[in-house]
């Protein structure tokens, strides 16, 4: 019986294209495995205190031991844009400023934009606590990094590093970032559809447990048993450890 060469052919494709399917397969299992342990590992430093973030906020750099220190021009900037929000100024008009002074950006550049100052009105980094696990990366492939709403436990390091600005002057920001955005956005029709939605997620997220460590607990555990927990992260009903 002959058997023809384009039969051969199609024979060989498809039994390829089999293994190249099982190859794939093969990859990306091993890729989400290596993935989980990397997330496993970096969960776990976190929760003992040695995790070293690998590119501090504007304000902030690390020194040989992996700790946080002050970058004093650039925390010197940060404490300008504070300033210059409690006082009225809005964001835009701060970059304006800095624009005008010729103040480089993080990544060296002379062009500081709204967003840059409103990310660093929000960190709260600024303040001399570390919150980590603000994002997390998807478990399949490709990874994709997404904002941390509850998926995973997050760490809160209290009096990590050297603060710029004081939590009263962080908070006072916080609403008024708050109040400016209520005024910018009118209320929609479907205002009573967002609300559920939204207690739905803040039901979702608050399933998930929070931890606050760090190096040293007792002085943490007794200053929140006194309720010193500042109200950017009451919200989040972090489970404290002792």
């Amino acid at each position: 019986m002959c058997i023809s060469k384009k039969k051969i052919f199609i024979h060989f494709l498809k039994k390829s294209e089999f293994l190249i399917s099982i190859y794939s397969s093969v990859a990306q299992a091993e890729s989400e495995s290596i993935s989980s342990n990397q997330k496993w590992s970096i969960q776990k430093r976190f929760m003992n205190g040695t995790y070293i973030l690998p590119n501090p906020a504007y304000g902030y750099c690390t020194n040989t031991n992996g700790l946080l220190e002050l970058n004093q021009k650039q925390a010197a900037v940060v404490r300008f844009i504070f300033d210059e929000y409690l006082e009225g100024n809005g964001i835009w008009r701060i970059a304006k400023s800095l624009n005008e002074q010729r103040i480089p950006t993080k990544t060296g550049k002379a062009a500081w934009l709204g967003g840059a100052i409103y990310i660093i009105l929000k960190n709260n980094i600024n303040t001399g606590d570390l919150l980590l696990q603000k994002t997390y990366s998807e478990d399949i492939v490709p990874f994709v990094r997404r904002k941390n709403n509850g998926e995973y436990r997050q760490v809160l390091i209290e009096n990590d590093h050297e603060p710029i600005v004081t939590h009263e002057e962080y908070e006072a920001v916080q609403r008024m970032l708050k109040q400016k955005a209520k005024v910018k956005k009118p209320a929609k029709k479907n205002s009573r559809k967002n609300l559920q939605s939204l207690k739905e997620k803040l039901s979702v997220a608050s399933a998930v447990p929070h931890t606050i460590v760090g190096r040293e607990k007792k002085e943490q555990v007794r200053s929140i048993l006194l309720g010193a927990v500042p109200d950017a992260y009451r919200q989040k009903n972090f489970v404290r450890m002792t």
